[in-house]
């Protein structure tokens, strides 16, 4: 209840930030709209997460978010989890993946589906169950 507030302080006595990053995108979402109700909406946040919820408000424009680093969609980790699961259970070694964000902005949040933001990610569920032999 105190991130909002604190920030408009900030902003108040600091009128020269343009950017600020509240270390998670959850903040964001709190953060956000009581600068907007303030007047501050010419800074930016920035973010991490990539929480689905913050990037609907930002393809949606309704939020000071202006851009976010991603992991790949929730989906894909869970299938990614289940695998690492399954490995362990059929006594298989455990495979090193790297989830490496991606820069989530204006030029490429596209209508904010799953889909558009994530375009590399279309169809994953078919390389899972082709290496399980289900395919």
């Amino acid at each position: 209840t105190q991130l909002g507030p604190l920030a408009e302080t900030v902003l108040r006595r600091e009128p020269s930030i343009n950017y600020i990053d509240p270390a998670a995108d959850a903040f964001a979402g709190v953060i956000s709209p009581v600068l907007q109700q303030a007047g501050f909406t010419k800074v930016v946040i920035t973010g991490h997460d990539g929480s689905a919820s913050n990037l609907e408000a930002m393809a949606h424009h309704d939020t000071l978010q202006g851009m976010t680093i991603a992991n790949p969609p929730e989906g894909y980790t869970g299938w990614l989890i289940v695998n690492q699961v399954a490995r362990g259970i059929l006594g298989d070694p455990a495979v090193n993946v790297g989830l490496g964000g991606r820069v989530i902005d204006a030029t490429n949040i596209g209508n904010g589906s799953t889909a558009a933001i994530y375009p590399g990610f279309s169809g994953f569920q078919s390389s899972f169950l082709k290496a399980w032999g289900e395919q």
